[in-house]
């Protein structure tokens, strides 16, 4: 008869094994559950951060294309009244120059600034390429 009473404790004690592993693997997964909800809180905070320095950022680039828009297009309009002017006093001189017949002064100047011309466009073209070669 003693081993069928040995036979219960035994038992038992398998099952209080049982329960106090299981009671330990559930205080662990509680204790995973609560670093991962730690773990979402933070990452959380991290988003709204980063929403709130990119809408701050977006702002701020807004602002200064807004400041600097004006700046810009004064700049242009400065450059077309160069241009516009050179243009003019170009003209001015060929037309004198035509009407006092002096052709030859027209035709030399016409070939000085298209060799010019030309080598102004070329230059910046070619450093245009090789300035995007060096980027690469």
């Amino acid at each position: 008869m003693t081993d069928n009473q040995d036979q219960p404790l035994a038992q038992n004690n398998q099952l209080d094994t049982i329960a106090s592993s299981l009671s330990v693997i559930i205080e662990q997964q509680q204790q995973e559950v609560g670093i991962k909800n730690r773990e979402l809180d933070v990452r959380e905070h991290e988003i709204s951060s980063n929403e709130r320095i990119a809408l701050a950022s977006i702002q701020a680039q807004s602002q200064y294309r807004a400041d600097n828009a004006g700046k810009y297009n004064a700049h242009l309009i400065h450059r077309y009244w160069f241009i516009g002017t050179v243009t003019f006093m170009v003209l001015a001189f060929a037309a004198f120059a035509i009407t006092h017949e002096s052709k030859d002064i027209i035709i030399d100047s016409i070939k000085m600034i298209l060799g010019f011309s030309a080598g102004a466009f070329g230059g910046y073209h070619w450093g245009k390429s090789k300035s995007g070669k060096d980027d690469q």
